[in-house]
């Protein structure tokens, strides 16, 4: 009866944690000014189109068990609005179930140049992109950040 009650009230917890959504990405609220949070930050060489890329030396390479080879904290406008994570293809499966078990199945889109997995919540949107034509193995990446 103990093991019933406590998958019982795991699945509630997840269900809630989907409907509500994330609005922060390690305890940096979206939208909070560049200022607050550049202590020990560092302009990324890695680009991503409309957003100032971020990294922090020393930084907690882990996700939840996935191993990341960068962590890119994103702003648009002097806001924090999201972060990136470049992973292996090989860690693409994991991803996506550990973002499925935490937010439902995503939706979930295949051309030949990308494989995209999202997900979008009240506060937030998580995606998983791979990139079929980048032969690199480091060529996927797992995001999280604010809704437009």
């Amino acid at each position: 009866m103990k093991t019933l009650f406590t998958t019982v009230l795991a699945l509630f917890v997840m269900t809630l944690f989907a409907q509500e959504g994330v609005d922060n990405f390690r305890g940096i609220m979206w939208d909070t000014p560049f200022d607050e949070v550049s202590e020990g930050m560092t302009k990324s060489s890695s680009k991503t189109p409309g957003f100032k890329g971020f990294e922090k030396a020393g930084d907690d390479m882990n996700f939840e068990g996935i191993e990341a080879h960068t962590v890119i904290y994103l702003f648009k406008k002097n806001k924090f609005v999201g972060a990136s994570m470049g992973i292996t293809k090989g860690q693409v499966d994991d991803a996506v179930a550990l973002f499925t078990e935490k937010f439902g199945e995503p939706r979930f889109t295949d051309t030949p140049f990308l494989k995209n997995y999202e997900w979008v919540l009240d506060k937030s949107v998580a995606v998983i992109s791979v990139f079929p034509t980048n032969k690199s193995e480091k060529s996927a990446t797992m995001a999280i950040r604010k809704p437009k």
